[in-house]
């Protein structure tokens, strides 16, 4: 197929040139000079990057029209990210087909074959508005080669343009891209999707490799105080907190060269209104055209409340150990079989931590008085009540226990406050 392909970056199109298939000539629209040139190489296609393009579809088709009358070749519009609206305006205009960025140019190729092989079978000269070619050929049966190659080339403006608003961008034989299919199932598909994605009451995000937001929902848009359109096209780094910004980079790295195949962290955005909001991101890579470009899909969760909320726990958990650090009574926690779990302070020197922690009570009790405190232990577990009674350390000192037990949804828990009452017992 010969392609007449106008971009600002040919470079991001050069390997369609080496498909054997293929004939491309690369050129500016700027440039007024190649004109004849345009015309001379008698494109049976066109591949039209809108990025850039400096002019209106209008005034674009204005210029075909002039340069081919009657017979421009069929339109193949790339447009940016998020410029959906944009194809739909150039669909209108009289384009064929529309690619919407990122892509790479095994997509391109393969839909340009789709499109060759529809362009070019049998019987599509006469089609009426909107027919597809094989309805057309089941009737006037099988043409020449060069007879569809000829009548392709006059194939009526009113066609491409039926053709191209009952399209659908959904897969086509690669797993990619977009391809003409009448079937009202894909349709529904593609408006579910839409529907799915506007409606949903979670933040969805699309986003590229270069950390720009492709697409947002209606959702995450007003929880930050935006609409999607304030946020599209715009790097996700201008929302995010600066303290936050070298990890997401760090993380969306991770999945991009492919060491996860889906990534969750936690992360801060910034609100239109200057405070920050925390959410909970789950991200895959939805599509991966090559090692710089793809798109990344994101379900943004709000967790704004439970940070805060933890925070406060946070507060009041050092308030308490603060609390219990200074406190004179001798504060533990034991389970079922008097094992200690904690223990707000040691009173031996010769004493640490872990000699405390996961051993049993009785450990530093008395010989005589052991009795006495698991007798005390399993009424306080048994009866739900809390006890109270003296008893000895192995250290000759005199204690007065309270043991009160405390609801747990799994082993039994019983709060130990002892106080030492040696000077008053001697």
């Amino acid at each position: 197929m010969r392609i007449l392909a106008f971009t600002s970056e040919p470079e991001y199109y050069t390997p369609l040139s080496e498909c054997p298939e293929h004939s491309v000539l690369f050129a500016e629209y700027q440039d007024p000079r190649a004109r004849r040139l345009w015309v001379a190489c008698a494109p049976q296609l066109i591949l039209l990057d809108v990025f850039r393009l400096g002019s209106t579809a209008d005034a674009l088709f204005a210029e075909f029209e002039s340069l081919w009358p009657g017979k421009i070749p069929p339109v193949l519009v790339v447009c940016p990210p998020q410029g959906w609206e944009i194809a739909h305006q150039w669909l209108a205009r009289g384009a064929y087909d529309f690619l919407i960025e990122p892509l790479n140019c095994r997509v391109v190729s393969a839909r340009l074959t789709a499109i060759q092989k529809h362009l070019h079978g049998p019987g599509v000269a006469s089609l009426s508005a909107g027919e597809h070619p094989s309805a057309h050929a089941s009737r006037e049966g099988t043409k020449s080669e060069a007879e569809s190659s000829e009548e392709s080339a006059t194939f009526p403006r009113e066609t491409i343009v039926s053709e191209a608003q009952t399209s659908s961008p959904l897969d086509d034989d690669n797993g990619r891209g977009m391809i003409h299919i009448e079937s009202r199932f894909f349709h529904d598909r593609e408006s579910l999707f839409q529907t799915i994605f506007e409606r949903a009451a979670i933040g969805l995000v699309l986003a590229d490799f270069d950390g720009r937001f492709v697409r947002v929902n209606r959702a995450f848009a007003e929880w930050l105080g935006y609409t999607p359109e304030e946020l599209e096209g715009r790097q996700i780094a201008e929302f995010s907190h600066p303290d936050d910004v070298v990890r997401e980079i760090e993380e969306f790295t991770i999945l991009v060269t492919g060491e996860k195949d889906g990534i969750v962290f936690e992360k801060r955005y910034r609100h239109k209104d200057g405070r920050f909001l925390w959410g909970r991101l789950h991200v895959l890579i939805l599509e991966r055209y090559s090692d710089k470009r793809g798109l990344g899909f994101a379900m943004v969760e709000d967790i704004t409340r439970e940070k805060d909320v933890a925070g406060k726990l946070g507060e009041m958990e050092i308030r308490w150990n603060k609390l219990l650090d200074n406190a004179p009574d001798l504060f533990f926690l034991a389970d079922a079989e008097t094992r200690l779990l904690y223990v707000n302070k040691i009173t031996v020197d010769e004493l640490t931590m872990d000699d405390v922690i996961g051993r049993r009570c009785t450990t530093w009790i008395h010989p005589d008085d052991q009795e006495v405190f698991e007798e005390h232990f399993r009424l306080a577990l048994e009866t739900g009540k809390p006890q109270r009674f003296v008893d000895r350390d192995v250290f000759g000192c005199w204690w007065e226990n309270r043991l009160v037990p405390l609801p747990s949804s799994d082993d039994a828990v019983v709060l130990g406050i002892v106080s030492d009452i040696t000077e008053q017992v001697q």
